[in-house]
């Protein structure tokens, strides 16, 4: 999977690990507060993923928002930029707080690559673990999701209006400029 970004009027591409998604849909990435996907996703919070399936013969390409999320003042900050909904599970600092536990734990001894310090200014509370400060995770809502099916040779595109999916089937012959 890639993540793309286009802070600063540059387009940046990264390879990425997918933890899961939330309950809601968000993808879930994770990530090291001093990569410079962190900073990209701060300045300029719409992202896009694609993700290539080859045993299915399937591309994705997921466009939407995306916000880090590691210590409890960045989730406040980040609500906005999600715009979770008030009765979703994500709506709670507990569930992030729980969700990066989860995969941090199950790095094993990966996790001690992210054992450095902070960016300079960074909010650290006193006693903190840098490894698991350093943590974060890229919640992104997508907002438009293209599926490509190479057998076919078409492609679907789901979009977010007012709230809901609405889709559009495109016909096959505007498959050759859709496939990447």
């Amino acid at each position: 999977m890639s993540l793309a970004t286009t802070a600063g009027g540059h387009a940046r591409v990264r390879h990425v690990t997918f933890q899961g998604f939330s309950p809601s849909g968000f993808l879930e990435i994770a990530t090291d507060r001093c990569s410079g996907k962190v900073l990209d996703v701060e300045l300029d919070p719409i992202v896009e993923i694609a993700w290539f399936v080859p045993a299915a013969g399937f591309q994705f390409r997921i466009r939407g928002r995306a916000a880090i999320i590691g210590e409890a003042h960045e989730f406040f900050n980040a609500r906005g930029t999600l715009r979770i909904p008030p009765t979703a599970d994500e709506c709670s600092y507990a569930y992030w707080a729980e969700q990066r536990a989860q995969v941090f734990s199950s790095l094993g001894p990966v996790a001690k690559k992210y054992d450095h310090a902070p960016p300079r200014g960074a909010r650290v509370p006193p006693n903190t673990d840098y490894a698991h400060f350093n943590f974060v995770i890229v919640a992104i809502v997508p907002e438009r999701v293209e599926v490509l099916d190479l057998a076919k040779k078409g492609y679907t595109t789901w979009i977010v209006e007012k709230g809901e999916w609405v889709e559009e089937e495109q016909p096959p012959v505007l498959m050759e400029r859709a496939h990447i």
